[in-house]
């Protein structure tokens, strides 16, 4: 269902679903695109629930972006040379990159939980919670001492947020022992595995609720060319938001104008 998509979940079809195949179950019943940019029209959703179903469209979209562009960045892992400076400077801005990313799922995330599991947000997001403390020492601590072996870069591992937990924090020198190091491309890998499934986890949760909206509310989504064959296909798609659209339609990839 997916191939109907924009074409960013098109292009990352596999990728999407091998990360996160929650997002195509819900997108395929809840969410849809018109084929130019913009989320299905649904007629009989009241005015509240109508924009609770485009505000999770924008924030559901905008963390499969981002994990795309983790997956990116940990696939394209490029060699360090220290003799070119700017080959430093890129790999840094890649693994910035990567962690602004991650805060980016992590407070869409919360977004979304907001809409639909608003009782559940403190214990759901506590599982994310981990992930986000050492992507705050990343981003706003100091820089992480690192190594390079065959201009592979190794980063120490980082303290999460048990009292237990041990590995680099703020606190620390660059001349304390950092022994237990970890190769960039290896805590990608683990990184973004941890955040989809995380990820993916959350919405099967949000799936419930959002399940029970598309019973009660009888939706029932018709693709493009679903309502080109209806014996009456002439109804108008003037839903505002995006969806999934949102590749297409913001950067006038396909050549539709949203706003």
């Amino acid at each position: 269902m997916l191939e109907k998509g924009d074409r960013l979940e098109v292009a990352y079809i596999e990728t999407i679903r091998n990360l996160v195949p929650a997002y195509e179950s819900i997108w395929s019943t809840f969410i849809g695109h018109d084929g130019k940019g913009r989320m299905l029209k649904v007629d009989n959703l009241p005015g509240e629930e109508s924009n609770k179903r485009i505000s999770f469209s924008e924030y559901n979209y905008t963390c499969i972006e981002s994990i795309i562009c983790m997956k990116q960045i940990s696939d394209n892992l490029v060699e360090v040379d220290f003799a070119v400076p700017s080959s430093y400077i890129s790999a840094l801005n890649n693994f910035l990159a990567f962690q602004a990313n991650a805060g980016r799922v992590r407070d869409n995330i919360k977004k979304m939980l907001e809409l639909y599991l608003a009782e559940k947000v403190a214990e759901i997001m506590n599982l994310l919670e981990d992930l986000y403390q050492k992507r705050n020492t990343i981003i706003h601590g100091k820089k992480l001492p690192f190594r390079v072996e065959e201009q592979l870069m190794l980063i120490p591992k980082v303290k999460g947020k048990g009292e237990d937990d041990f590995g680099w924090n703020s606190s620390m020198s660059w001349q304390d022992d950092n022994s237990e190091l970890i190769f960039v491309y290896d805590f990608y890998k683990e990184s973004l595995e941890e955040i989809a499934s995380l990820y993916n986890r959350i919405l099967y949760n949000l799936a419930e609720p959002i399940n029970e909206i598309i019973k009660v509310y009888n939706i029932s989504l018709r693709f493009p060319d679903e309502q080109n064959a209806a014996t009456h296909p002439s109804a108008s798609n003037n839903e505002s938001g995006t969806n999934g659209g949102g590749f297409s339609g913001y950067s006038g990839y396909d050549g539709y104008k949203v706003l």
